[in-house]
């Protein structure tokens, strides 16, 4: 007659499957895992980046609004030595 038949036992099994997906951490970009690797406070990062995601330091993420100054000031840190490590991208020195 078209009517749909669900399976509660699928239901329940895909339900489950999406809960595991959603708490795998988020898989980041090679510029985000050398940040991770090394920390905020060694790599200036020179990029068209508005935002990005960093570790807070008790095991969790936070996300950090970055601007066009913000290019500069990590610049700036780089030419003084404050930072060790300068990821630039071709958006970065537009």
């Amino acid at each position: 007659h078209g009517h749909a038949v669900h399976c509660q036992e699928a239901i329940r099994m895909r339900e489950a499957l999406l809960e595991e997906l959603c708490s795998l951490p988020v898989v980041g970009s090679a510029l985000d895992h050398i940040i991770g690797h090394f920390g905020v406070d060694a790599v200036a990062e020179v990029t068209g980046r508005s935002r990005r995601v960093v570790d807070d330091g008790r095991g969790g993420q936070r996300i950090e609004t970055r601007s066009p100054r913000t290019n500069l000031a990590e610049t700036d840190a780089f030419m003084r030595g404050t930072k060790r490590i300068l990821i630039f991208s071709d958006a970065g020195g537009t």
